[in-house]
């Protein structure tokens, strides 16, 4: 450590994160202010970086990590006051709306950082500290869950511990937050229908309060960094495609499609392993590493399964990078491509040797193993549905996708297609109302999502050769699943025995397969449906899962 600063010097270890970044971001369902919203966000983390530059020098001293809405850095004692209140500031005059908070430790020696925080006895040997009851129980809360050893957890990450506890302490704390006031006799906003309206926007015809005004203006005429930074990938990549332009609105993005599907990534158990950095350089390292395999795993799955990449003459991007940071990324996509497009990123993610190489310079034998995955939430409906109600949902959808992960340690998807208006955003509530049905005496669950990428992978397959029955087949396949096991399996042998040539039979035994490897060894299986209990009264079965695929289009 004492290559960046000499050991005493005495500093603060600095945290930042942006306050409702995506009520921000989502407020109105038009292209344009979306993509504007999120452009400002990431031009205020270039102004963070400037900010660094002018009062200290050097921003990649200090700076530990800058990205995604957030920022962690190592400030100098008498810096850190003025530097928290310019950066306040920057967010309040650049976007009115979105504010930051910023919280930093007490001061103390830069070479302190790499042991942790103070134990207030340091002759204590920890490894053989005992305790009882409920300090028994905080002891192994903080120290037994990241290490065999409790030595092995003091280190920088626990001073990261202690400000994500506090900024979240912190932000449950505030109570003002900006207001933009409007009378009576104000003409609300045409866009977001809160604010008074300051500008007319002749394009669309609407009369636009300033903050939708700033929005739209910077997602229309901006140069957009994350279409460019794409298009600079595709060409690295010897990618022949031609130059993309970001779409106008969601109508010319999914050309004539009807339909959209916004995904939501994000990383499982990063949190966990940036607390076990044992310097500010091994944290920058990984969040480095983090942010590069991310850009890569993106533009790759996209490329991979968006075709074509552009629409018509045009060259009007087929999708929205709505926002790429750290961890986690938003798109918005055709519903034909959104599902291959997240079992794709995840895959990529877990199976790129950059993060191979994290799990196992982190995961030394002192510390208990920690998986680096990706989990992905799709929300799909009608390009009319309200954006911000999509991410929403979605990510009520990553949160289902992420706890299938954490059961199966490997990288998983979710996600729910609505072809009916709804009002509820709770995903597992929406799921089991439109899948999970009460037939006579059982209970049948006509979906086995959430799925790992190779399960995803599996079903991908089997919903390609489902795609050669006549749509009516299928359909009536699908009504015949609401009737229950016994009529849907009658039904699928008179089919089966029906059109000998699409092998039916063996396809129908291996999506029983399918759903028996997630349940119990024991489970038993009735073709395409697995049993759930012994009893016998409740079932699953992955083939309306596989007959959706076909009807998205994404087979």
């Amino acid at each position: 450590m004492s290559a960046e600063f000499p050991e005493h010097t005495r500093v603060r270890l600095m945290m930042g994160d942006t306050d409702a970044i995506k009520s921000y971001v989502f407020e109105t369902s038009a292209l344009p202010e979306i993509r504007g919203g999120s452009q400002i966000l990431t031009s205020l983390e270039e102004q963070i970086r400037q900010i660094f530059r002018q009062k200290l020098g050097n921003d990649d001293k200090y700076l530990i990590y800058c990205g995604g809405g957030g920022f962690l850095a190592v400030v100098p004692d008498d810096q850190a006051d003025e530097i928290k209140k310019r950066i306040e500031r920057l967010y309040y005059e650049r976007t009115t709306l979105a504010t930051i908070t910023i919280i930093y430790t007490e001061p103390v020696e830069y070479g302190a950082l790499s042991a942790g925080l103070p134990t207030g006895n340091p002759i204590v040997d920890l490894d053989k500290l005992q305790a009882r009851s409920l300090a028994a129980e905080l002891m192994a809360s903080h120290f037994d869950v990241f290490s065999n050893r409790r030595s092995e957890r003091k280190h920088f990450g626990e001073w990261v511990s202690k400000l994500v506890a506090l900024m979240q302490q912190t932000k449950r704390q505030k109570t003002i937050a900006p207001f933009v006031e409007a009378l009576p006799i104000h003409r609300r906003c045409d866009a977001c229908g809160k604010r008074p309206s300051a500008h007319y926007d002749e394009l669309r015809g609407e009369e636009i309060c300033f903050i939708c005004w700033q929005k739209r203006q910077q997602g229309r005429h901006e140069r957009h960094d994350l279409i460019q930074n794409f298009n600079d990938w595709l060409r690295k990549h010897g990618n022949s495609e031609p130059f993309l332009k970001p779409a106008a609105d969601l109508p010319e993005m999914i050309a004539g499609e009807g339909r959209i599907g916004l995904l939501y990534a994000d990383g499982n158990n990063m949190g966990e392993l940036l607390q076990q950095a044992r310097s500010p350089r091994d944290y920058r390292h990984f969040s480095q590493t983090l942010s590069s395999v991310m850009r890569d795993v993106v533009y790759g799955s996209i490329t991979e399964c968006v075709r074509p990449l552009h629409v018509g003459q045009s060259n009007s991007a087929r999708f929205e990078i709505v926002a790429i940071g750290g961890d986690d990324a938003i798109l918005i996509l055709p519903l034909s491509c959104a599902w291959n497009v997240a079992a794709e990123l995840v895959r990529r993610f877990e199976e790129d040797e950059r993060i191979k190489n994290l799990k196992s310079e982190f995961n030394d034998s002192g510390r208990r193993p920690v998986c680096l995955t990706m989990s992905a939430g799709i929300a799909m409906a009608d390009v009319k549905y309200p954006i911000g109600f999509l991410r929403n949902l979605a990510e009520g959808l990553l949160k289902e996708a992420k706890r299938w992960a954490r059961k199966t340690q490997t990288g998983s998807l979710c996600h729910l297609w609505l072809r009916s208006p709804v009002i509820s955003e709770d995903a597992r509530s929406l799921v089991r109302s439109l899948y999970h049905k009460k037939i006579g005496a059982c209970l049948c669950s006509l979906t086995a999502r959430p799925y790992t990428w190779e399960e995803a992978k599996h079903l991908h397959s089997l919903a390609k050769q489902l795609s050669q029955l006549p749509k009516s087949q299928r359909r009536a396949l699908a009504e015949s699943l609401e009737k229950g096991v016994l009529v849907s399996v009658n039904y699928a042998l008179y089919q089966s025995a029906r059109h000998p040539r699409y092998q039916l039979s063996a396809l129908f035994g291996q999506l029983g397969e399918l759903v028996k490897k997630r349940l119990a060894a024991t489970t038993q299986v009735n073709w395409f449906w697995a049993e759930e209990d012994a009893a016998g009264s409740r079932w699953q079965t992955a083939l309306l899962d596989a007959l959706e695929l076909v009807e998205m289009g994404a087979c």
